[in-house]
């Protein structure tokens, strides 16, 4: 596809993940006229939520699902509003658990998106707090600045490549422009299932840089462990121990095969010992994902880890 099409696309509010699909005659001709149907009927339903909806309607107070964007404005691997609805609930739930009874929270939100995690989050920043969303994509930032207009939420664009979300940008390591010690807590929400081994590390580094002591991070993994190994997941999820991602890497894998590594991006166990051995980081708890087979939360592996 061209990148002036990609462009025009992408700036309409098509994901940049969604050009691998583009292209197909599927996409046209079953996936495209599903899309303009339910886009059509979600604006109706959102503009009717919003304007006859109490404030009451909320998952907790102040997380309010009326901050869910239209649709073409979800992103973040999750499009529609009942997953958006779900998922919400969801990191609401898990962050009340960590973090009650704080208000005045400071959370990183690694990959914001289009503020997913910023609905969930608002209950615990809302009272002298600091939501700080972090995206490679600006179109996402620049979307959530508007979108997400109280003074306790902030965006921030970091110009760096990745192969499945941003080519365009600069092969560099960049600190995040965020103060060390600041943040109770991180958040990355299906972030290090695209990432190769050298931006893994680097990143993980800066989750252990901005936390405070006693702060969580709460990253969401495709972990090979031996529940994966159990698992007969090469039909419903073909992410198994058949390729190295690059670099001779031991503990990321990849699909095999696949032209774009970073699509779907395993951990060994020993991957996570290796990320807690660079940054000092430990783990709290854990949850399996779904994708496993398992009754998991999410469809990811969940992994808590606290910083000493």
């Amino acid at each position: 596809m061209k990148s002036h099409l990609k462009r025009l696309l992408h700036g309409m509010g098509v994901p940049r993940y969604m050009f691998y699909f583009i292209g197909s005659w599927r996409f046209f001709f079953l996936d495209l006229p599903k899309f303009i149907v339910y886009t059509i009927v979600d604006a109706a339903f959102l503009f009717l939520e919003r304007h006859t909806t109490a404030r009451r309607y909320q998952v907790a107070y102040g997380a309010d699902l009326r901050r869910i964007p239209y649709f073409l404005r979800r992103r973040g691997g999750d499009a529609w509003h009942g997953q958006w609805a779900y998922r919400i609930g969801l990191w609401y739930g898990i962050m009340h658990r960590f973090l009650y009874p704080k208000r005045d929270a400071v959370i990183v939100d690694v990959g914001c998106a289009t503020g997913i995690a910023a609905i969930s989050a608002e209950p615990f920043v809302s009272g002298g707090g600091k939501y700080i969303g972090i995206d490679i994509d600006s179109v996402n930032t620049d979307f959530c600045s508007r979108h997400y207009n109280a003074s306790y939420f902030s965006f921030i664009h970091h110009p760096v490549y990745n192969a499945m979300y941003e080519e365009t940008q600069p092969h560099t390591l960049v600190p995040w422009p965020i103060v060390g010690g600041c943040a109770d807590a991180a958040l990355a929400l299906s972030v290090w299932t695209h990432m190769n081994e050298r931006d893994a590390r680097f990143y993980f580094k800066e989750i252990a840089r901005i936390l405070k002591p006693g702060g969580l991070a709460f990253v969401t993994f495709f972990l090979l462990d031996w529940a994966h190994e159990a698992a007969n997941t090469a039909e419903t999820f073909p992410l198994k121990r058949g390729s190295v991602l690059m670099h001779g890497s031991r503990d990321w894998w990849s699909i095999l095969g696949h032209t774009v590594p970073e699509i779907a991006v395993g951990i060994t166990e020993q991957g996570i010992r290796t990320l807690c051995a660079d940054t000092g980081l430990f783990v709290r708890e854990a949850f399996p994902g779904y994708w496993k087979g398992e009754l998991g939360l999410s469809g990811q592996d969940l992994i808590i880890f606290e910083k000493r």
